[in-house]
């Protein structure tokens, strides 16, 4: 017997993708939140084609977020989305007719996109990460950046069958902006949670990062952006120290 399930999705100033995830989302419930954080462009107008449920909340964190959506919710299962998420047809086809089990943990596969280039290998294709889940048993952390669902240590994790589209940067330069910002989270993130890298994770960090992204992630097959999205991945991991003992600085000061 098919499990009925509220779809909740993040939004800010995301008009030209998020009528593609609303689109499909809405084959999939119907109950679709939407959970905004200001947006000042079109993509609210787009969004009340698909919903009336369309909060706002000012910014905190990802996970804090998607936890608002999640209690506003009509059913317990929640399928977590990002606006720059597009479900495949193979994954439409399951989510339609899928049966949710309490103690299990269902896992999106996601495929992404740099403009319209999509990328096979480098670390971000496929990358697996739990999204659907019941309200009772699990939620989103407060992590800055690459929030997670706790309380799934013990759980029966699912790969769903299909992708998502993940339309996440726009070029070259939008993947610079997003680690830079990334490696700024990550940093504060460390400092909030106490987590002081070790000797070797500052001077050898940035070489593996690059190193598993081009050679065991297989970014090498990926080619000449496969070769620039290594370098930017370890450049990030460098820029994460860095900014970690500026932050350790000011904080002794």
């Amino acid at each position: 017997m098919k499990t009925p399930f509220s779809v909740v999705i993040m939004s800010f100033n995301e008009e030209a993708i998020i009528e593609k995830c609303l689109k499909a989302a809405a084959q999939v419930s119907s109950d679709l939140i939407v959970i905004d954080s200001g947006s000042t462009d079109r993509t609210l107008e787009i969004a009340k084609n698909y919903t009336s449920q369309i909060f706002y909340n000012k910014m905190d964190t990802y996970g804090a977020q998607k936890n608002i959506g999640a209690q506003k919710a009509k059913y317990d299962w929640i399928f977590a989305l990002d606006c720059d998420e597009v479900l495949n047809e193979e994954l439409i086809t399951y989510l339609k007719q899928a049966s949710f089990e309490r103690g299990h943990i269902y896992r999106l596969g996601r495929h992404t996109y740099i403009g319209d280039k999509k990328l096979n290998f480098s670390g971000l294709s496929p990358d697996w990460i739990n999204r659907i889940y019941h309200r009772d048993e699990n939620k989103f952390d407060d992590y800055l950046v690459h929030e997670r669902l706790t309380g799934f240590d013990s759980m029966k994790r699912i790969k769903m069958p299909g992708y998502a589209h993940h339309y996440s940067y726009n070029d070259m330069e939008d993947l610079k902006t997003k680690y830079l910002k990334y490696a700024m989270l990550g940093a504060q993130n460390r400092i909030d949670y106490n987590i002081k890298p070790s000797v070797l994770q500052v001077a050898f960090g940035p070489l593996f990062r690059f190193c598993k992204t081009y050679f065991w992630q297989l970014g090498i097959l990926d080619g000449n952006l496969g070769l620039q999205i290594s370098i930017e991945s370890a450049r990030m991991v460098r820029n994460r120290y860095r900014h970690y003992f500026d932050l350790q600085k000011k904080r002794s000061k």
